[in-house]
């Protein structure tokens, strides 16, 4: 296939790259970046993959920041610490 890949095709890699660090994205947070990937296709200077890992990038951050405010991180679920949420992707939107 030629061309930019399919907004389907984004949403399977972009699953890859949290799993490359040991996170993986839930259910909502797979929904915020299927939305977040349809308006950056629309966007100037949209790159694909790179655009996809630049907002998972970002949505670490907003994770870091979310579950330093939990607590101890020895004292928290693995959940909690390896996996993404819909709120940490939607951190970049405002």
């Amino acid at each position: 296939r030629t061309g930019a890949p399919a907004s389907e095709d984004l949403l399977e890699i972009g699953p890859r790259f949290p799993a490359e660090r040991g996170f993986r994205i839930d259910d909502a947070a797979a929904e915020v970046l299927r939305q977040l990937i349809d308006v950056s296709r629309m966007s100037p200077g949209f790159t694909n993959t790179h655009a996809v890992r630049a907002l998972l990038e970002r949505a670490y951050g907003a994770h870091a920041l979310r579950v330093e405010q939990l607590g101890d991180p020895l004292q928290l679920d693995d959940q909690v610490l390896r996996v993404l949420h819909a709120e940490d992707l939607a951190a970049q939107v405002g």
